[in-house]
């Protein structure tokens, strides 16, 4: 069976307005219409509300999103979102439509169409897959530990940016879909751009890196695979993730955060760090969207730094709405990123008892953080690794991991450094070790700064020890 193939492609640009079109033509029947749309906002937040056109249902596959923070005055709110539609009939310049939440500076939009895959469930459904990630550095996108389950693929790896990014080099054996820049300046840049990929046999822990680097400020990328072969999938088996807002914030107590676009039965995490002598101030309260939040750990045994997990459950439809992390004192500065997790079971981390682990950085000086241990009792479950020190520079997750995102504290001050990585399981896990995946160095010359925790969210129903099991080892 052949792989699927590209069937035509489109681009729209629009700006300071709420929505952005593009018109494809295809040559066939039953095509798959994958829509990339990219949007920018100088400062706020904003994602796709819906596309529309040609009669067709279209959903949501996957969407990196990231706001702006305080202190990050040149990096800007993007929303990277691929959806896709089912067209049974061939299309001849239907003009489709991306409607955003606000009013947006620049969108970009990459139509394509995609001939030869299952019209049933025609995603890879190997855990691995939708990837996203977010920058606000100049960077190669790469992905890496990516792995389809299905032989016959249609690889996709999609990009947007909030500058006059240009396709440059395509992946190494990939082909253009296409792009689009929208240049214009001094508020309404931003750029799409896919490039495809056909392969016959299925791929295991591979990495695709960008031909070139993209150089401005924000960016956002999408790997995902169209598959030919039954046993595709709509939707992933694990949680998954979105990234809402990431924040920085200085000699003060609370931040307000942005959420935006939740769904009922999400779980959003905070994870948070804060920097001061003594250990760091705890976190008093989290409040907001009318959620109640739950302390999941707290790792605080370096003589500067607190780092700490809380998550809720989101029982309705949670509007743009604002979450306040309040601490019990002034920091000297903190950082905090809140994420969406999707698809989670309602007791939302894995059972095991040996989750989550902590580390200290007690010694100061250079360390790498490294737990050993690490078991899962649920078997689709993302691993999540977070390390924080009061050091500037990049955080490199630990092998087998993604970036999910990194929030860099105030410079001129001891600078509150927080990296989050993350990795999709489909069997559990056994004795692990994780090790970050870079030596941090304290920024404090006399007093050591640094924590890590490592858990797991899983999307499984906990196992359930029976009364007759209980009795049965109380009586043993």
């Amino acid at each position: 069976m052949p792989a699927p193939v590209l069937d035509g492609s489109a681009t729209g640009v629009s700006q300071s307005t709420t929505t952005v079109a593009a018109a494809l033509t295809t040559t066939g029947t039953n095509r798959i219409i994958c829509a990339l749309i990219y949007f920018e906002l100088n400062a706020g937040r904003l994602w796709a509300t819906g596309v529309s056109g040609g009669g067709l249902t279209w959903n949501k596959r996957t969407q990196a999103t990231t706001f702006q923070g305080s202190g990050q005055a040149t990096y800007n709110g993007q929303t990277l979102e691929l959806w896709w539609a089912l067209a049974p009939t061939a299309l001849a310049a239907v003009t489709m439509t991306a409607t955003c939440s606000a009013t947006f500076d620049g969108a970009a939009m990459l139509l394509f169409g995609v001939s030869g895959c299952n019209t049933t469930n025609p995603w890879d459904a190997n855990v691995s897959l939708a990837a996203r990630a977010t920058n606000f550095f100049a960077t190669v996108p790469t992905f890496t530990n990516i792995s389809t389950t299905q032989a016959n693929d249609f690889l996709i790896f999609g990009f947007g940016s909030n500058g006059n990014q240009t396709i440059g080099t395509v992946p190494t054996g990939f082909t253009s879909i296409g792009a689009r820049v929208n240049g214009s300046p001094p508020v309404n840049f931003a750029a799409v751009g896919a490039a495809s990929l056909g392969v016959t046999v299925a791929q295991t822990s591979q990495t695709y890196a960008w031909g070139s680097a993209f150089t401005t400020a924000a960016n956002a990328v999408i790997f995902d695979a169209l598959t030919a072969d039954t046993g595709g999938s709509t939707t992933a088996p694990r949680p998954a993730w979105e990234v809402l807002t990431r924040k920085t914030i200085a000699t003060t107590n609370t931040v307000a955060l942005d959420t935006a676009g939740i769904s009922a039965n999400d779980v959003i995490v905070v994870v948070a760090y804060s920097e001061q002598t003594g250990g760091g101030p705890a976190i008093s309260t989290i409040s907001g969207g009318g959620l109640t939040f739950a302390q999941r750990s707290r790792s605080h045994g370096s003589a500067r730094g607190n780092l700490e997990i809380w998550s809720a459950l989101v029982a309705g439809t949670l509007a743009a709405s604002s979450i306040t992390v309040t601490y019990a004192a002034t920091v000297d500065s903190a950082s905090v990123l809140v994420m969406a997790m999707v698809g989670c079971d309602a007791s939302r981390w894995d059972a095991n008892a040996g989750l989550p682990k902590l580390l200290s950085n007690t010694a100061g000086g250079t360390w790498t953080p490294s737990v050993t241990a690490v078991t899962t009792s649920q078997a689709h479950d993302m691993v999540l690794a977070a390390a924080a020190a009061t050091v500037a520079g990049a955080l490199t997750v630990p092998s087998g991991f993604v970036l999910l995102d990194q929030v860099q504290g105030v410079a001129g001050i001891q600078p509150s450094n927080l990296g989050i990585g993350m990795q999709p399981r489909a069997t559990t896990q056994s004795g692990a070790t994780i090790t970050w995946g870079v030596a941090m160095g304290d920024g404090a010359t006399t007093s050591a700064g640094g924590e890590y925790i490592v858990d797991a969210l899983t999307a499984d129903v906990p196992p359930v020890v029976s009364s007759q099991a209980v009795r049965a080892m109380v009586l043993a």
